[in-house]
């Protein structure tokens, strides 16, 4: 899934979470959360088991031999071999979600229109508008 880009899946989660909350916009918000979340945490979560992958395997028997507890084994162990990745993958992800934050608060599907209140509608108008002071003072 990760080679497929995040914006093929808003028409099909923004129509399903619609259809199940007829007439209330709560299936937009819903969608707004679960594409957001999904965009940023689908990246740190890929580096993280990268991270884990790559721990070699004389410290993983090293944790076995000590008989390290799950507690004791993540965060001796696991946190720190997944650390850069998390940090890194968290700036990605952010400066991603900033990006897919004007997609989901205001996109067109067909001939029906969806707008959320946030800075990502905000930020869409502006932009539409070629208001660059409004821009710049959102970001």
């Amino acid at each position: 899934l990760q080679s497929i880009p995040l914006l093929s899946f808003l028409p099909g989660v923004v129509i399903s979470l619609i259809a199940l909350f007829p007439g209330a916009r709560i299936g937009l918000e819903l969608a707004a959360v679960v594409l957001l979340f999904t965009s940023m945490a689908w990246n740190m979560l890929l580096a993280f088991y990268q991270s884990l992958s790559a721990i070699p395997r004389d410290l993983r028997e090293a944790a076995n031999m000590l008989r390290l507890s799950w507690w004791r084994r993540f965060w001796t162990l696991e946190l720190p071999a997944g650390a850069i990745g998390l940090v890194w993958n968290s700036i990605m992800s952010v400066a991603g979600g900033w990006f897919f934050l004007i997609s989901i608060e205001s996109f067109e599907l067909g001939a029906q229109s969806y707008r959320l209140p946030g800075l990502g509608s905000f930020l869409a108008v502006s932009a539409d508008a070629g208001n660059y002071a409004a821009l710049a003072a959102a970001l």
